[in-house]
């Protein structure tokens, strides 16, 4: 009997389930703004993942958060439009303890209830986004966010949530920026599409 072991780039683009990996924007310095337009986002996939590793604000006690183009990525909505719920535990609650919300928000924080500390204290997150059916015309659009970071209080936090844009507009831009009107201080950005 054979066994064929995979390398990384065996599967390629039209094989179901791979990843394909489309633009990486690494944060070195303090920066406003991480945006992927529609020459990313496109109708070409109907799910994407960005990883996003080593994100660090430059401000203590703010967040990264998460907003959508419908016009290609030139104007990114920042009305409550968006609907968040949430699952939150740290290590600072009780056993059995998880703090959750639900509410309509101004952006999609991936760290979702608490916000991250900064780099000073070695506060940091790490994340994955994932986008569903961005280019659909018929229904809301779906997010989700798995990870964990470091709050402001030095409490380690594992962050789940589930983001619902209310607009049946196609999504063809996302935009990441510190929700507080600081900055995004450091990390690495990493967008695949997901291949049916």
């Amino acid at each position: 009997m054979a066994i064929t072991k995979l390398v990384s780039d065996s599967l390629g683009a039209g094989v179901g389930g791979s990843m394909v990996k489309l633009a990486e924007t690494d944060v070195v310095t303090n920066t406003a703004n991480v945006d992927f337009d529609s020459t990313i986002i496109t109708s070409t996939y109907k799910v994407y993942k960005i990883f996003c590793t080593g994100i660090l604000v430059d401000t203590d006690n703010t967040n990264v958060a998460v907003r959508v183009s419908t016009d290609g990525g030139s104007t990114f909505d920042s009305t409550s439009i968006y609907d968040r719920i949430t699952l939150n535990p740290y290590s600072g609650g009780s056993n059995d303890a998880i703090s959750s919300r639900y509410s309509s928000t101004s952006n999609m924080p991936l760290s979702n209830i608490a916000s991250q500390g900064n780099s000073a204290n070695e506060e940091h997150g790490e994340y994955e986004f994932t986008i569903f059916n961005p280019s659909a015309t018929n229904s809301w659009k779906i997010f989700t966010v798995t990870g964990g970071f470091v709050d402001y209080n030095n409490d380690r936090r594992m962050s789940f949530a589930t983001y619902h844009y209310r607009s049946a507009s196609a999504v063809n831009g996302i935009r990441f920026l510190n929700s507080s009107g600081n900055n995004i201080a450091g990390g690495k950005f990493v967008v695949y599409g997901v291949a049916d």
